[in-house]
């Protein structure tokens, strides 16, 4: 992007729709991290709806209490490139 972040985390994502409502630039990477049965929840509700993310989306499904920065980097996260909390 413009500003140089090209990843987005979003931590205890929830139902949150971001990866799906906003305009990213296709190389933006949304990693969202959550209890596994959440981002499953919400998978099946959006694949429902046949929506799809505008970004290149990737889910982190782990216990918020448990190493979430090591999973997080397990499925890709870089840690040198600019990224948006």
């Amino acid at each position: 992007s413009s500003s140089g972040v090209s990843q987005v985390v979003i931590l205890a994502a929830g139902l949150d729709t971001r990866a799906w409502r906003l305009p990213w630039l296709n190389d933006t990477v949304i990693y969202e991290v959550d209890e596994p049965q959440v981002l499953e929840f919400k998978q099946r509700i959006l694949a429902e709806s046949d929506a799809a993310a505008a970004a290149r989306y990737v889910p982190v499904p782990v216990a918020l209490g448990d190493d979430w920065p090591k999973a997080l980097t397990a499925n890709g996260f870089d840690h040198t490139e600019p990224t948006a909390w």
